[in-house]
């Protein structure tokens, strides 16, 4: 038997379930140069549904709201690896995704990632995406290369 939860977006634990009634999340888009980048993708559509998040608007819709369209978006930046943030990577077909190495490797490969507390914040099936996609629209850099990735054209 569920209980309401706050509206406060927060993970809570009731009755062994994690449940969250209300989540907003961020993109953000950068235009200059003739280019367009997103900043994380957001949470996927069938997600946001499977977890009732309340007042959900799919990250290629809110793109679209102001111009962008989200399967002609070139690059694709994730911060990290939560369902909110590089959930959404399947409304970015064309895109070629820019993670964090080590991020990339715990949350793709390491099952400690797939154990509470981190499952409550992961995506299995945006995981997987993220796994597949390995070799072929997935460009990984590690912190200290993070200067060189942005300022020395690695995104052109």
């Amino acid at each position: 038997m569920n209980q309401e939860v706050p509206n406060t977006g927060r993970l809570q634990k009731n009755t062994g379930e994690i449940h969250i009634r209300r989540c907003d999340y961020y993109i953000w888009a950068v235009q200059g140069a003739g280019r367009t980048i997103v900043f994380d993708s957001g949470v996927r559509p069938a997600l946001a549904d499977e977890r009732k998040l309340g007042g959900y608007v799919s990250p290629d819709k809110a793109l679209t709201r102001i111009g962008i369209d989200a399967k002609k978006a070139e690059h694709l930046v994730i911060s990290h690896i939560h369902f909110d943030h590089g959930g959404g990577i399947e409304l970015f077909p064309n895109a070629k995704i820019y993670v964090q190495r080590k991020e990339y490797d715990f949350w793709v490969y390491d099952p400690i990632s797939r154990r509470p507390p981190y499952a409550a914040v992961a995506d299995p099936v945006a995981n997987k995406q993220f796994g597949d996609l390995r070799g072929s629209r997935i460009a990984l850099y590690s912190l200290m290369e993070t200067r060189r990735f942005f300022l020395e054209s690695s995104c052109s």
